[in-house]
């Protein structure tokens, strides 16, 4: 069902968007759906595989040379950015959606996906070490960004604030982007903390992709 949808929409979507809708559906099928037809050759197991992946949460450094970057990173930067976010009305743009307030869209269409990004590196941060001003503050963005989030499942700030009438109607405007690193935001802090907040917002975000797009 995904591939022929693929080719549908190629003509008027990027690759990553393409990528994105894929993905996001993928997330959302069930398991069986993805199992191969009882009729199909069992394939070989490959042995020429030396190395596999490892869950970042597996990960440790405990070096002269990682560690004390790490560290900056975690009481650093990401506080930083944080501020950042806040200084720059990113998050401003999910409380005046969430809370219905008045005020015009600040920033560039994309900015969702940078609050997002934060989001992301925190649960890095976190899988390192737990510290709990920093997963209060995300944890707080995250239920800024929950409560933004339309009935319908939909999440898009830009749309929502300035073209609430124009959704789906421009692959250009970065609704998929945005999307796409909310997921990874949502799967990175689920397995950092077991918080499962962000991951209801994607999952039901990625409902309302697979009623547009493949129902």
């Amino acid at each position: 069902m995904l591939l022929p949808f693929a080719m549908r929409i190629l003509p008027s979507f990027s690759a990553l968007s393409v990528a994105s809708v894929l993905f996001c559906a993928a997330l959302a099928l069930p398991l069986s759906g993805l199992a191969a037809s009882p009729d199909a050759p069992a394939l070989p197991k490959p042995t020429y595989a030396a190395f596999q992946g490892v869950p970042f949460t597996e990960v440790h450094f405990e070096d002269a040379f990682w560690s004390p970057r790490l560290k900056t990173n975690r009481e650093v930067s990401l506080p930083h950015n944080f501020l950042y976010c806040e200084s720059t009305d990113r998050f401003t743009n999910f409380a005046r959606v969430a809370w219905n307030r008045t005020g015009k869209y600040s920033g560039l269409l994309f900015n969702d996906s940078d609050v997002y990004k934060v989001i992301e590196a925190a649960a890095y941060a976190l899988a390192v070490e737990r510290d709990p001003e920093l997963e209060k503050k995300t944890d707080a963005a995250i239920a800024l960004i929950a409560a933004a989030q339309q009935p319908d499942g939909y999440l898009n700030t830009w749309f929502t604030l300035k073209l609430p009438g124009k959704r789906w109607t421009n692959y250009d405007s970065h609704e998929l982007y945005c999307a796409g690193h909310l997921i990874e935001a949502a799967v990175a802090y689920k397995r950092a903390t077991g918080k499962g907040a962000l991951l209801d917002v994607s999952e039901k975000f990625v409902d309302h992709i697979i009623d547009i797009f493949l129902v």
